[in-house]
């Protein structure tokens, strides 16, 4: 029998910190009870570090993110190697749980080489002093789509040369 409620006050006592993400825009559906700590962690112990069900972070997303599991034809290596590179599974103020806006979560690996952009900055976001355009919307997703899995090629429709060069 528990001190408290339920378990996820058991661990939310603990782990304060992990219970702050909770109140961020993009978070997992925990505070509305469709999640629990114990469907991702074994509070009594694993082979991990964080204590996962699974071997990986990987396997443990993939029990309710199956669709990206793959295999895939392009696969983006930092996805295959680590849902966390990208990701803060407990809660970001980022669209879907990203730990940094687009481009700049982007920009952490990709450089600028060969390509028409400069290095952007926040305040080049839409929110930001200095606006670009390339920025407002989704960023490096308008030409480069689905990034966690299935492909990393641009888009080679009317807005590039065929080459993987906008056009715009």
């Amino acid at each position: 029998m528990l001190a408290k409620a339920s378990i996820d006050e058991v661990c939310s006592s603990y782990h304060q910190d992990i219970r702050a993400k909770f109140n961020r825009r993009w978070r997992i559906p925990l505070p509305e009870g469709q999640m629990a700590c114990t469907d991702c962690h074994n509070p009594h112990g694993s082979i991990t570090k964080p204590l996962l069900k699974t071997d990986t972070v990987n396997e443990t997303c993939y029990t309710c993110h199956a669709e990206k599991r793959g295999p895939f034809l392009f696969e983006h290596a930092p996805v295959r190697a680590n849902c966390l590179n990208c990701h803060d599974v407990h809660g970001s103020n980022q669209q879907t749980l990203l730990v940094a806006p687009i481009p700049m979560l982007c920009q952490q690996c990709h450089t600028m080489t060969r390509h028409p952009n400069d290095l952007q900055t926040r305040a080049g976001l839409g929110t930001g002093p200095h606006p670009d355009e390339r920025l407002i919307g989704r960023g490096c997703l308008t030409c480069h789509s689905n990034i966690t899995a299935r492909t990393i090629l641009p888009d080679r429709s009317s807005t590039s040369d065929g080459g993987g060069r906008c056009l715009r």
